[in-house]
C-alpha cells in the first residue's frame, strides 16, 4: 500500500519551521537557540522503520537520557582521575594497575585510602603495598569485611598482625579469594586430624594451598586415593594418616589438578614402583607428585648410576629411601664423595640411604665426635640416628675410657 503524500513532506515543513523559531516548546521542555541544531539532528536522523520521524516527547526523552549518561560520564572520569592522582602521588604505578584491572581506579577514592591503610595496621610500608596492589589490583577495591573476614581466619590459627603482613606480602591473591574457598578447605584439614598449628604453619608459609580452588584439597585427596586402592588395601584411618602426612610435609602438593596427579602417579608405575612400593614413595615422598616427570626419571637414573644398580635394584633402594627424589644429583654426589673420603665405601652407604638426609657438615661433626670419643666403625647405622643417641653414645664411650684410666692407674 503506497505511503500517503503528505509523509514525504514532513522533513521540509520541520526544517523550515526549526529554522524561523527562536523558542518553541515540544512536550513539557522548553527549548532556545541553543538547541536547534540537535532537533534538527534528531529529526533528521531518528526515524522509525515506517520511514516516520520521532515525536517531539520521544525527543526530549533520549535528549534526558543524554545529559543523564554525559552526567554519569563525567562523575566517572572525575573519580578516577581523583583517584590516580592520589595513588601516583604515593608513588602507585597507575598505568599498570589500570591495565591490569581498570575497574580498580574507578572506585571510591575514600575506599581506596580506606584500604591502604588497612595494609598498614600489619606493618606494610609503602612501598610492599605498592608491591601488593601491582600484583593484585583488586584490593584496592574489597570491601573491608571481606579483609577483615581474612585476617579474622589467620588470627583464629595463631598468626600475629607481623606474620598476617608475610602473607599479605606473598600472596596477595588469598585476600581476593572468597572467605568460603578458603574455609572449605581448612575444614577439610581439620577432618585429616591436621593440628591447628599446623594448619597455622601452612597458612603462614603456603597461604595458596587453601585459596587455590573451592574442595581443592579433598578433590586432590580424593584422585591419590581412587589410584592407590587399586594397588594396596587401605582403610579409613590409614587413607588419613597418609593424607594427613602428605599435607604436613609437603602442601604444595594440593595446588596441582587431579589430572596432574594422575600423570605422576602413572609414571612411578611405569618405573615400577606398584602395591607396597607405590604407597610408600607416595606417602614419604609427597614431592613425586608435584614435581614433572622428567625431575623423578634424572634423579632415578643418579641413584642407579651412583650405585652401579639395575633396574630392579634401584626401585628398591629408593623405595628404602624415597627421599632420593628430592635431592639434585650433585648434592648426592658430594655427599656420596665426602663419606667416601672417611674410609665409608659405596655398599655400607646402599646398606644406609638415610646418612644422605644430613648436610656434610653435620655428618663431619658427628663422625668426629664419635671417633674422638674411640668408637669402632663397622656401619653407618649410628651416624644415622638422632642427636640424643650420638651423645648418649659419646657420653658411654668418654665414661668407658675415664674407667680405663683410673683402673689402669690403681694398678
Amino acid at each position: 500500500m503506497a505511503k500517503p503524500k503528505a509523509t514525504y513532506l514532513v522533513p521540509r515543513l520541520a526544517q523550515l519551521f526549526i529554522y524561523r523559531v527562536t523558542c518553541c516548546s515540544l512536550g513539557q521542555r522548553q527549548l532556545t537557540t541553543g538547541y536547534k541544531q540537535n532537533i534538527s539532528a534528531l529529526i533528521q536522523n531518528r526515524t522509525t522503520k515506517n520511514n516516520y520521524f520521532l515525536s517531539s516527547g520521544e525527543i526530549c526523552i533520549k535528549r534526558t537520557i543524554s545529559d543523564k549518561k554525559c552526567q554519569t560520564a563525567d562523575k566517572v572520569r572525575s573519580t578516577t582521575t581523583q583517584a590516580k592522582e592520589y595513588l601516583y602521588k604515593m608513588g602507585f604505578d597507575t598505568k599498570r594497575i589500570e591495565d591490569k584491572r581498570p575497574t580498580t581506579l574507578k572506585g571510591n577514592l575514600n575506599h581506596i585510602q580506606s584500604n591502604i591503610q588497612f595494609f598498614r595496621n600489619f606493618n606494610l610500608d609503602d612501598k610492599a603495598i605498592q608491591s601488593v596492589v601491582l600484583r593484585q589490583p583488586g584490593l584496592l577495591s574489597v570491601s573491608l569485611d571481606h579483609l577483615h573476614d581474612h585476617v579474622n581466619l589467620l588470627q583464629k590459627y595463631n598468626l600475629t598482625f607481623e606474620q598476617i603482613g608475610q602473607v599479605m606480602n606473598r600472596a596477595p591473591k588469598f585476600f581476593s579469594v572468597p572467605i568460603e574457598t578458603i574455609q572449605g578447605n581448612v575444614r577439610y584439614a581439620e577432618k585429616l586430624q591436621v593440628t591447628k598449628k599446623k594448619i597455622g604453619v601452612i597458612l603462614l608459609h603456603y597461604p595458596t594451598t587453601f585459596s587455590r580452588k573451592i574442595d581443592g584439597i579433598e578433590l586432590v585427596c580424593t584422585q591419590i586415593l581412587d589410584i592407590l586402592k587399586t594397588h594396596v588395601k587401605m582403610d579409613v584411618d590409614l587413607s588419613r594418616k597418609m593424607l594427613r602426612s602428605m599435607l604436613m610435609t609437603c602442601p604444595k602438593v594440593f595446588v596441582r589438578s587431579p589430572g596432574e596427579i594422575f600423570r605422576n602417579i602413572e609414571f612411578l608405575e611405569s618405573l615400577g614402583f606398584t602395591q607396597k612400593a607405590l604407597y610408600t614413595m607416595v606417602r614419604f615422598c609427597p614431592e613425586t607428585m608435584r614435581v614433572y616427570p622428567h625431575y623423578i626419571q634424572t634423579k632415578f637414573d643418579f641413584v642407579q648410576k651412583l650405585f652401579n644398580l639395575n633396574h630392579k635394584d634401584t626401585v628398591t633402594l629408593i623405595t628404602r629411601y624415597p627421599k632420593f627424589i628430592n635431592f639434585q644429583p650433585k648434592i648426592l654426589q658430594l655427599k656420596a664423595d665426602n663419606i667416601q673420603s672417611v674410609g665409608f665405601t659405596l655398599q655400607q652407604i646402599r646398606d644406609q640411604p638415610r646418612v644422605f638426609s644430613f648436610s656434610i657438615s653435620t655428618f663431619n661433626r658427628r663422625y668426629k665426635a664419635l671417633s674422638e670419643a674411640g668408637y669402632e666403625f663397622k656401619t653407618l647405622r649410628l651416624l644415622t640416628l638422632s642427636e640424643g643417641r650420638i651423645e648418649d653414645e659419646v657420653r658411654r664411650l668418654t665414661c668407658t675410657e675415664i674407667n680405663k684410666f683410673e683402673n689402669s692407674s690403681e694398678e
